[in-house]
């Protein structure tokens, strides 16, 4: 059984590491404003992006560990038989 001080640890921790997982979208987004267009948008600039490939090895790991702790993780965590 979990008691009350246990309980905000898990709330705590689930609500830093929901940030944690966001910040590097603040970090390394810019609004950019395109002239045939109104208005602003929003791109993602990382900073090891290569304009001649089009890859950012940072963003690939970033989309890999969001996948990983959004998706499979609370899946498994659901599908297992107590």
């Amino acid at each position: 059984m979990i008691n009350y001080s246990r309980a905000i640890k898990i709330v705590l921790f689930i609500w830093i590491l929901g940030y944690s997982l966001a910040l590097p979208l603040g970090i390394f987004s810019e609004a950019v404003k395109y002239e045939n267009y109104c208005g602003e948008f929003c791109e993602e600039n990382w900073p090891d992006y290569s304009n001649d490939t089009g890859y950012s090895r940072l963003r690939r790991m970033y989309g890999f560990a969001v996948l990983i702790l959004q998706f499979a993780f609370p899946v498994i965590i659901s599908s297992v038989d107590n």
